[in-house]
């Protein structure tokens, strides 16, 4: 609760922990590793390797090319307020994708 973790797991872990829904431990397992449920899915780990997913734009305000700048899901919201010319949403945490905005 007194601090603050502005990338990286700790981010993570912060961003998806609630006050009162969340446990009293957090851990996180070794990159390598997943516990999967018995039924369903999961959302998958913290690691680059199990988080990494293409991300295409396409349309009048998007700038093409590619790019290999990490970017979050985050970020989408931000980049499509940006493309539309309207105010970021409430609560909005992104920035926008740079790289894809034409000027």
């Amino acid at each position: 609760m007194s601090t603050n973790f502005d990338k990286g797991t700790g981010r993570l872990v912060q961003n998806g922990f609630h006050m009162r829904l969340s446990g009293d431990v957090v851990y996180v397992l070794s990159p390598g590793f997943i516990d999967y449920p018995k039924t369903g899915s999961t959302h998958g780990s913290p690691q680059s390797y199990d988080t990494h997913v293409p991300l295409l734009l396409y349309g009048y305000g998007v700038k093409p090319g590619t790019t290999s700048a990490r970017t979050e899901v985050v970020d989408i919201a931000p980049t499509i307020a940006t493309i539309l010319k309207i105010a970021f949403p409430n609560g909005c945490t992104g920035n926008p994708i740079q790289q894809a905005l034409s000027n």
